[in-house]
């Protein structure tokens, strides 16, 4: 049976999507041109190469935020006319007895 290492107690699994939503609120908070890779090791507990696994380089970092940023859009369905899609809702009209 594998025995586990401290850092299996300590942490989940790290992944590209773990990385990469790190990286998101990084960028929230410091902005785009802040040291997202060095940012996230410390917030993730982990060394650059553990990072470096998952993502190649801080190019990589942010086209992964642009995947993430673009998959949160909701694109209209097509048909239909265009103007039902961002238009608000209207309030039904009131008829005078």
């Amino acid at each position: 049976m594998p025995r586990k290492t401290r850092t299996d107690a300590r942490r989940p699994p790290l992944s590209r999507d773990k990385v990469l939503r790190t990286a998101l609120k990084m960028a929230d908070r410091g902005g785009i041109d802040s040291h997202l890779d060095a940012q996230a090791r410390p917030a993730l507990k982990v060394e650059a190469m553990s990072l470096y696994n998952h993502v190649a380089n801080k190019e990589a970092i942010l086209d992964g935020l642009v995947e993430l940023v673009a998959g949160e859009i909701d694109v209209p369905t097509i048909g239909g006319d265009w103007r039902d899609s961002i238009a608000p809702p209207r309030p039904p009209r009131r008829t005078r007895p």
